[in-house]
């Protein structure tokens, strides 16, 4: 073989080589992403496999668990069921039997026995039954609501706002919704100046409305003789001066107020034994007894009670107090008026005889 032929040989060969290195190389690219594509198809086989036989045995257990119950319940259904059934039974024989009697003829219908006549009773008269039962709380005033100008006048309510004395005065009952004195009921006119208690009606005046309103002694000088008889003629007619307003108790109020001790034990000491038909004169007597004559000066053993003023203001007030008392119709400061003015008068000399001893000269030019 010439060295061409040798030379041409192994090109070809050399050429066949190289297409079948190409040819493998080709089938190794193609076969790699074959078998990774087998694979994930294997995976989603077995994993959709897996999910078929858990929604299996889920709804298995389902079925069981239904199972389970409809046996556990079914004696109560068939009990229900055999109780509709004869339900309807009852039902049905009702139907067929009202059929059947609606469909009875007439002959066969008993004939009505005959009723006995009826006898009526003479109807029995009605007698009207008027309530005469106490009116309920809740259509009472209360005490605030009573406790107004144009229900007991503007002069008690000067006093009864600022206090009540429910031992020896004037008391709100919460029982019966009403001002009282005692066991009796106090009626006020706010139209005009009287006011009732006991069956008996007195004038209002201050002297009187201190004494039924204050807890404790007033002075003379805020009172007149008709006012303090007035008061002890209530304490009797009411029986304020007994325990639980009873006379019949027989057993007297006691107390460490002045008002008992200065005025309600001497008022009840002199009356006790007196009788309703006397008691003015009991009355005027006590008077007579425990005042002196003129003065208006209750008890003569009570000490005497001054009135110290330090500045002219005090004064001043004490004067207004006069004006507005006496406005109201109180004209029992005619002593202490006196007094101030004396006592003024007194002051001024005083400051006259000062003036003098330390300015005479000047004093003397004047005149």
């Amino acid at each position: 073989m010439t060295p061409l032929k040798k030379r041409l040989e192994t090109k070809e060969e050399l050429r066949k080589k190289f297409i079948e290195g190409d040819k493998v190389k080709e089938k190794k690219k193609i076969d790699g992403p074959e078998k990774d594509f087998t694979k994930m198809l294997q995976k989603a086989n077995d994993r959709d496999e897996k999910l078929s036989s858990v929604f299996k045995a889920e709804i298995t257990n389902k079925q069981s668990g239904k199972e389970q119950l409809r046996k556990q319940f079914e004696p109560v259904i068939e009990g229900l069921k055999q109780i509709k059934q004869a339900v309807t039974t009852v039902d049905e024989d009702i139907k067929s039997q009202s059929v059947a009697l609606m469909s009875k003829p007439e002959s066969i219908i008993p004939p009505e026995t005959p009723t006995r006549p009826v006898i009526k009773e003479p109807a029995t008269p009605t007698v009207e039954i008027k309530d005469i039962t106490q009116p309920t709380p809740t259509s009472r005033l209360t005490k605030e609501e009573l406790l107004h100008k144009d229900i007991i006048g503007e002069r008690p309510y000067y006093y009864m706002s600022k206090s009540l004395d429910p031992v020896f005065g004037i008391y709100y009952d919460v029982n019966n919704f009403e001002f009282k004195i005692g066991n009796s009921r106090v009626n006020f006119g706010p139209e005009n100046n009287i006011f009732s208690v006991a069956g008996k009606e007195f004038k209002i005046t201050d002297g009187l409305l201190r004494f039924l309103t204050y807890r404790d002694y007033i002075e003379s000088n805020y009172y007149s003789e008709i006012d303090l008889k007035n008061y002890a003629k209530i304490l009797y007619l009411t029986d304020s001066i007994y325990q639980t307003n009873n006379k019949s108790s027989k057993k007297i109020k006691t107390g460490k107020g002045s008002k008992y001790t200065k005025l309600v034990f001497h008022i009840w000491s002199f009356m006790k034994n007196c009788s309703p038909e006397i008691i003015d004169e009991f009355i005027n007597d006590y008077y007579k007894t425990n005042t002196k004559a003129g003065s208006g000066i209750v008890l003569n053993s009570n000490p005497i009670e001054y009135k110290y003023i330090e500045i002219i203001s005090q004064l001043l007030q004490r004067l207004y107090f006069i004006l507005a008392e006496e406005k109201a119709g109180n004209n029992s400061f005619h002593n202490e008026k006196l007094g101030i003015l004396k006592l003024s008068m007194n002051q001024m000399k005083k400051l006259i005889d000062v003036l003098l001893m330390f300015y005479p000269k000047e004093l003397s030019a004047q005149e």
